[in-house]
This record gives C-alpha cells, sequence and structure tokens, in this order.
C-alpha cells in the first residue's frame, strides 16, 4: 500500500531509534549508520551557523555525502573516532558528539557537536547540526587532508557544495 506516492513501511518509535543507535554505537558500530536507516527522503539539513549547503537533500545525496564525510576524517586520522551520547527531547533525539583524531603533524583535533534530529511518524525528516564556528574552517580542513574538494573551508561555510567530491572529480562525471 502507498501513502501519497511512497511504500508504506513499519516505522520504529523514538525510544527504539535510540536504542538502536546506542546497541550499534556499543558494538563498536557507527550509531550513523543506523540514524540514517530512518531518514525521509527528502531531508532538510541546516547548520548552526547556517552553511551554503543548507537545503533539503534526496536520502541518497545526505547519506553519501555523510559517509564521504566520515571516510575522509578517517583517511586524515588514522585514530578518529567519535563518542555520542542521545538524548531525547519532546519529538527530537539529540546527539552530543565528540569527533577526536590525530592527524599525522601529531596536531590533536576535538571537536565537540551537536545534532538534533527531528522524528515524525518514525522517520527523520530534518536534523540540525551545531558546530562552534571556530571549529567549522578547522574541520573543513581535516576533510580536505582526507580528499575532499570542499572549497573554502574559511568561516563561510566548510562545505559549500554538499554532498563533498573526491578530489579531482569533475562536475557532471559519474562514478
Amino acid at each position: 500500500m502507498t501513502e501519497r506516492g511512497r511504500e508504506r513501511r513499519r516505522t520504529a518509535t523514538i525510544e527504539e531509534i535510540v536504542t538502536r543507535a546506542c546497541q550499534a554505537e556499543d558494538a563498536g558500530a557507527d550509531p550513523l549508520d543506523v540514524l540514517m536507516s530512518f531518514y525521509a527522503d527528502p531531508v532538510d539539513v541546516s547548520h548552526i551557523p547556517a552553511l551554503p549547503s543548507d537545503r533539503s537533500m534526496t536520502k541518497e545525496q545526505i547519506i553519501s555525502g555523510t559517509r564521504m564525510q566520515i571516510d575522509a576524517y578517517r583517511k586524515a586520522m588514522p585514530d578518529y573516532r567519535r563518542i555520542s551520547k542521545f538524548t531525547i527531547e519532546n519529538d527530537s533525539i539529540v546527539c552530543e558528539s565528540l569527533l577526536q583524531g590525530t592527524l599525522p603533524d601529531g596536531t590533536e583535533i576535538k571537536a565537540p557537536m551537536t545534532v538534533t534530529y527531528r522524528v515524525v511518524d518514525g522517520e527523520i525528516p530534518r536534523f540540525a547540526a551545531r558546530v562552534e564556528p571556530s571549529l567549522v574552517g578547522l574541520l573543513g580542513q581535516v576533510l580536505a587532508a582526507g580528499g575532499l574538494s570542499i572549497g573554502d573551508p574559511g568561516a563561510s561555510g566548510m562545505n559549500p557544495g554538499f554532498p563533498p567530491k573526491p578530489r579531482g572529480a569533475i562536475e557532471g562525471s559519474h562514478g
């Protein structure tokens, strides 16, 4: 059965989503994979402070871009890790994370961020990520060191062309 052109599927409660994310992290997996599996299509993405990339994106675009970012962090910082704490506030999941790692030159990166995921009918149709403005440029430089072409990593936004493209990718090319 379809509803407004979408296949109807069993949805999870907000508590079930948080439980699955915590279980994934406890097992050494990335809880973002759990959260991304509940993304609606499209997903409204915003950042605080706002970035040029803030807009509605397809589920596929945001998942692909997020995985590329995580891969770039891992490439730039082989000891990359994310420690997350999840709480429920009304109809939202609040994920407080600390991204950590060490660059090859010995620079230690510790970047706290908070992402608030709105849950509606068992899906996540929007989220807002809050990153300290002083860290936006640094995280952009880390992504660039990990091989992503992200434009100017300055205060105007670390990722104006989200989803990111591997360095050397030509606009409009595939694979």
